[in-house]
């Protein structure tokens, strides 16, 4: 099983872009860049918090666990 960031998809639904999500959530948009390559460190419960905050989305949206 293999746990999947939904962000894209979530932005895409709610018209956001990652520059506005780097304004919302204080993150900044190089990390937001590195998480949308999958050139990041484990991403902390910290960071998936401002997400789902700044998105307005449950965890379950944000994040998908799937079998491969």
């Amino acid at each position: 099983m293999k746990l999947y960031l939904n962000l894209w998809e979530v932005m895409k639904k709610k018209k956001i872009t990652w520059i506005e999500l780097a304004k919302l959530s204080w993150i900044s948009p190089e990390h937001i860049s590195k998480m949308r390559n999958w050139a990041t460190e484990p991403i902390k419960l910290w960071t998936v918090e401002k997400l789902l905050n700044s998105l307005d989305v449950k965890i379950d949206e944000l994040l998908i666990y799937k079998k491969e």
